[in-house]
């Protein structure tokens, strides 16, 4: 009986891994990389996040944005709009932490770095072109597992 029950605890601590360790990893090479496009502007969007986006309001999490256009030549939005990020919880209605603003790195190129995600789960993320008045003129949107 004691045999049992100890290789019974062996297979158990050898097939079971912490809760935090089962999140969604890319490898170095793809870091999550996609390429969406907004449907009122012939704008197309390529995100990219840093690393591994975090599932806690603790750690800040970088997402680098690429618009181009539909040559696939870097451009800027449109004047009067401003990029920004938003992200959800469909499963528990609540949204993210901070979304963080995006600076301007050169023509088409856009770095959050300052988002802040409040656990791990589920998401939605959103890439909002907005006017000067925060109305949202155009979004993208993607799911993400943290």
């Amino acid at each position: 009986m004691y045999r049992i029950f100890i290789l019974s605890l062996c297979y158990l601590m050898s097939s079971c891994d912490s809760p935090m360790n089962h999140r969604a990893r890319f490898d170095d090479s793809e870091k999550s990389r996609q390429t969406l496009a907004f449907s009122s502007q012939p704008l197309n969007v390529e995100t990219q996040w840093l690393s591994d986006p975090f599932g806690n309001a603790k750690q800040q999490s970088a997402l680098l944005v690429f618009i181009t256009d539909e040559q696939g030549a870097l451009t800027d939005i449109p004047e009067g709009l401003s990029l920004n990020f938003y992200a959800d919880m469909p499963s528990m209605g609540h949204p993210m932490d901070d979304a963080g603003a995006f600076q301007k790195l050169e023509t088409g190129i856009f770095l959050n770095k300052t988002i802040r995600f409040n656990m791990a789960g589920d998401w939605r993320m959103e890439l909002r072109l907005q006017d000067e008045e925060f109305n949202i003129t155009d979004q993208v949107q993607w799911y993400e597992f943290l």
